[in-house]
This record gives C-alpha cells, sequence and structure tokens, in this order.
C-alpha cells in the first residue's frame, strides 16, 4: 500500500486505492499532495444547512405541533394567535420550513395518515374556515394545514390551526 511510512490507516488507503486508479494527473501514488487536494475537494462538498426563518418572531424547530401532529424536519414555530370558529376555539401556529410546498404537504399527509389521522369535512357546528380538516378517533382536536402557503426569502411559511371544543357554549 502507498502508506508512506506510517500505519496504514483506513482512509489513507482509501485516498491512496482512489490515487492509484485515478489518471487525472494529480501526481504519483502516495502523493501528500494529491491526498491533501482529495481531502480539501471532499470537505468543500459537505452542505451547511441553516435553520428557516431564524430570529425575530422565530423560535426554535419544533418536531411537532402537538400530541401525533408531527411536522416536517427543519420547521420553526413563529407567533400563536386565536381563532375563534363556532363552537370550537383554533389556534394558529405560524411555521416557517426549509423545504418547498409539495415536499411539505407529502410529508404531512403521510405521516398524519400514520398517525391515524383521516381528511374529511369539519363537524357542522365548526366554521373551521370552510375547509375540510384532519380529525382521528378519539380526539377531541381538528386540525388544518395553511391553504396558501407563501415564499419568503426562500423559506415556506404557512402555518398550523387546530381546533378544540370551546369550554362553554352560548
Amino acid at each position: 500500500m502507498c502508506t508512506q511510512g506510517s500505519p496504514p490507516y483506513p482512509y489513507k488507503i482509501c485516498l491512496s486505492v482512489l490515487l492509484c486508479l485515478s489518471a487525472i494527473g494529480w501526481g504519483s501514488c502516495g502523493s501528500a499532495q494529491a491526498e491533501r487536494r482529495i481531502v480539501s475537494a471532499a470537505a468543500t462538498v459537505t452542505p451547511t444547512i441553516a435553520l428557516p426563518c431564524s430570529g425575530g418572531i422565530w423560535g426554535a424547530i419544533a418536531e411537532f405541533a402537538g400530541p401525533q401532529i408531527p411536522l416536517p424536519p427543519l420547521t420553526v414555530s413563529g407567533p400563536t394567535t386565536y381563532d375563534p370558529s363556532g363552537a370550537w376555539t383554533g389556534y394558529y401556529v405560524a411555521l416557517c420550513t426549509a423545504n418547498d410546498s409539495p415536499h411539505v404537504e407529502t410529508y404531512m399527509t403521510q405521516h398524519m395518515l400514520a398517525e391515524g389521522w383521516m381528511m374529511g369535512a369539519p363537524p357542522v357546528d365548526c366554521l373551521c374556515n370552510g375547509l375540510p380538516v384532519w380529525r382521528r378517533a378519539n380526539d377531541g382536536r381538528l386540525v388544518q394545514f395553511d391553504q396558501h402557503p407563501a415564499y419568503v426569502g426562500g423559506d415556506l411559511r404557512w402555518g398550523i390551526t387546530i381546533f378544540t371544543r370551546a369550554a362553554s357554549q352560548p
């Protein structure tokens, strides 16, 4: 092996094999300069992932919007607003994800179904923005995802409304 007098570490063996098999003019087998070039090239390929919508109104990474309501990776939470809806109370949570809308929609559909949620019409006593909701057996919550996400600075801003029965009804 091309070890130049040092013990054959696995990464050096792999680099040496690559160098010996490649014919791209980086020098001969065992060339320290060639090993540095490959290591440097590999180091620059690794992407760094920044948090979406960092700072200001945006919080930390959120994995769930509530029990059994998963969120896509690299989603941060923002402000929460109150949204009364007939006999139901809705809480809207602003979210920001480092992904695009079709990926988020696919992720949410797959994971909501896996958690036992089903999409359907809202109960008659919930205005629910006039849109279908996610429901789950033996769960008193209704869930809606933002129908009109927006791209701001390359990040997808969207939200989720979680409806629960109002504490008292007139």
